[in-house]
């Protein structure tokens, strides 16, 4: 089954589309593909459609997402936990929280067998010590190799109880970039002594915990191979099985900005070659099976009987919500002091520009409506009054096709000056720089909004 080409690629499955037209998915599964990415969709209805498509398969197949923060982050009716870095701080500011964040990986594996999803393409494992980097950011646990490693593995052998496959990205660490891989092609310099001093840390610790996949970044590491991304290279390949790594090796998207000096038939052949079992994302499955030459993969075999095809029981969403709050409140942090607030307005910026919903709604909720300021180009300073206690409220994400609000660092460093406190919802280095007193929440989800809300207006 594993020498079919198809059985090498997981591909794009749009939750809506399943449900409308899932005859195209079937069609797929019937020649033989290895599994799928999933993207958006509402619980129920992806259950349901994923099970159709697990009936059709001859074979468990792969049924992975990006469920960082928990299956609320791709799929409607799901719960979504604190980002990474807030938990690393959560367990900074009190170790105790170790056990909220256990609980948290827990029902995130629960809540994903139960949509059908059996891999989580998580944990992130790349360490945020570029104060520049545009796509890591709060998605990593910390800037330190422990906190990375610690919390990293913690996952990994949760999702291992839970019978959830788990998925360390994106070796060899995307951390100490300034570019975003979706669009060009990283490159990190360091030596392999650098990079195994740090970087690949967390990598090492997680083959260690018996993590079943490693992601490759479309990432040219020097140290490793001079001349390809570490997702084509076989040097790289080699590289992980030389440390004794025996799962599966899969790429990041086929379709990512960082590739496109190769193309994607080109980029393709170039990581089945170097020794790649898994190739996530093409735009062109079809045409990628009939490049590709593949022989039977023992490591594919090994994996399909440890595929779960879900799980009835659903988790308490309930719970998951108090879990998720409560690593919040452990999250927040003070960087100066926080002053008495009487009669306080608040201005809310967003460094993208969104219409899916407006930033800021339930702090905003707090307020009389005539002391709250959106902020949308740089002529909305001037709405602003001038007022004793100001409070702004800053909201960033890393993402990779963001639509960023012009002039926004200019923007940010007058407001900043006229705040008496700001509010970090999210990337906390876009404040770099900035002197004042803030709290920080390292997320930007409604949630987190309620928790800041409860702590200035109690």
């Amino acid at each position: 089954m594993s020498n079919n080409p198809y059985s090498r690629l997981i591909v794009r499955l749009d939750g809506r589309r399943l449900c409308q037209t899932p005859e195209l998915y079937g069609d797929l599964v019937k020649k033989g593909i290895g599994g799928f990415i999933v993207f958006g969709g509402e619980i129920e209805k992806l259950k349901e459609g994923l099970r159709f498509l697990q009936g059709l398969s001859e074979r468990p197949l792969i049924i992975c997402s990006d469920l960082e923060q928990g299956l609320g982050q791709q799929v409607m009716g799901g719960s979504i936990f604190p980002s990474a870095m807030a938990m690393g701080y959560a367990f900074k500011n009190d170790p105790s929280s170790i056990s909220l964040i256990k609980d948290a990986f827990r029902h995130i594996a629960r809540e994903a067998l139960y949509a059908g999803i059996n891999t989580v393409l998580a944990p992130v494992m790349d360490i945020q010590n570029n104060p520049s980097n545009p796509i890591i950011s709060i998605r990593s646990f910390g800037d330190d190799p422990e906190t990375v490693s610690m919390l990293g593995t913690l996952m990994i052998k949760v999702f291992n109880e839970e019978g959830v496959l788990s998925c360390a990205k994106h070796f060899p660490g995307h951390g100490d970039t300034a570019i975003d891989s979706h669009h060009a092609l990283p490159v990190i310099g360091k030596s392999v002594e650098e990079l195994s001093a740090f970087e690949l840390i967390p990598f090492m610790r997680a083959i260690e915990s018996g993590v079943s996949i490693i992601m490759m970044g479309h990432i040219l590491a020097t140290g490793i191979d001079m001349e390809r991304p570490v997702s084509i290279s076989e040097k790289a390949v080699r590289f992980l099985r030389d440390r004794g790594f025996e799962g599966l090796i899969i790429t990041d998207a086929m379709n990512m900005g960082a590739l496109s000096g190769y193309g994607e038939p080109d980029a393709a052949e170039l990581a089945i070659t170097a020794g790649v079992d898994l190739l996530l994302h093409p735009e062109d499955p079809h045409g990628l099976a009939k490049r590709i030459v593949v022989s039977e993969n023992r490591r594919l075999e090994r994996l399909y009987p440890l595929l779960s095809k879900g799980d009835d029981l659903l988790p308490d969403l309930d719970h998951a919500r108090v879990i998720a709050g409560k690593i919040y409140e452990k999250a927040l942090t003070v960087s100066g002091d926080i002053p008495v607030l009487q009669g306080p307005a608040v201005v809310i910026i967003n460094d993208e520009i969104s219409g899916v919903r407006k930033k800021g709604a339930i702090l905003a909720s707090r307020l009389s409506p005539e002391d709250v300021f959106y902020i949308n180009s740089k002529e909305d300073i001037d709405k602003i009054p001038d007022r004793r206690d100001l409070l702004l409220a800053v909201f960033s994400r890393p993402g990779a096709f963001k639509r960023p609000l012009k002039d926004f660092r200019d923007i940010l460093s007058v407001l900043a000056k006229k705040a008496r406190l700001i509010i970090s919802f999210g990337n906390p280095f876009v404040l770099q720089g900035i002197e004042a007193d803030v709290i920080y929440i390292y997320d930007d989800t409604e949630l987190a909004e309620f928790v800041v809300a409860d702590f200035l207006f109690k």
